[in-house]
């Protein structure tokens, strides 16, 4: 949308920014409106950066990144060989409870063992905020099969839309985490030296220490190099 001069600059418009606008540019704006299609005016009427106030909109810079580094944002994907935990920044309104989400980090809390290159439409996810109860269990106590009772926060556990059932642990929060930041130096006849970063689940957010410590009771890695379908070792 294309606004004369003469309108108070704004960083994004909201019905907040409209209000401190003269007539002749509310008027102008709200003509423009009404040449929306119908989806774009759905998307409107739910688009909180139009209705919110300045003071509830987000403040400006990469603040997102900082958020979903400190947890938030999370989200769990069923991808068919597990259950992948994706963080986002940003989540775009792009019609009636559509959003496409940006900025994703992949994985996340050890889960990219159940990474695939993508999901089938339609695939089960669950937004994971303080509305789910963890349990008090610590994940080496848990035992390979619990018996939950579950169901919606907002209906009581006697009603009908809760259930029971009996569920295999697959214990992703215990496994070995992958390494990373995989390198490979020399080639054309000469020795290849291959190195990486481990990683931990204790004392991995040091960002000053030369390398996080050790979370398992020995470390052993294995290696396997293949080029195409054919493996070397």
């Amino acid at each position: 949308m294309t606004l004369k001069p003469g309108a108070k600059s704004s960083p994004k418009l909201n019905i907040d920014w409209l209000k401190s606008q003269t007539k002749k540019v509310q008027k102008e704006v709200l003509e423009t409106l009404t040449t929306l299609s119908e989806p774009e005016a759905q998307a409107l009427i739910w688009s909180w950066s139009f209705w919110a106030r300045q003071d509830q909109l987000p403040p400006l810079g990469h603040w997102t990144s900082w958020m979903m580094l400190g947890g938030r944002n999370l989200l769990a994907i069923e991808t068919g060989t597990g259950w992948e935990v994706v963080q986002f920044t940003t989540a775009e309104l792009t019609g009636t409870r559509h959003y496409r989400l940006s900025g994703l980090l992949r994985g996340a809390y050890g889960s990219d063992a159940a990474m695939v290159p993508s999901v089938p439409a339609g695939a089960s996810f669950c937004v994971i905020d303080k509305s789910l109860t963890p349990l008090d269990i610590r994940p080496e106590n848990l035992p390979e099969h619990l018996s939950l009772r579950y169901g919606p926060g907002g209906l009581p556990p006697d009603s009908y839309g809760w259930r029971t059932g009996r569920h295999a642990l697959r214990r992703f929060a215990v496994r070995c985490l992958r390494p990373v930041n995989l390198k490979a130096v020399g080639g054309a006849g000469a020795d290849i030296h291959i190195s990486w970063v481990r990683r931990s689940r204790v004392g991995g957010d040091d960002f000053n220490a030369f390398e996080v410590p050790l979370g398992e009771t020995t470390e052993r890695y294995r290696v396997r190099l293949s080029v195409g379908e054919k493996v070397f070792f």
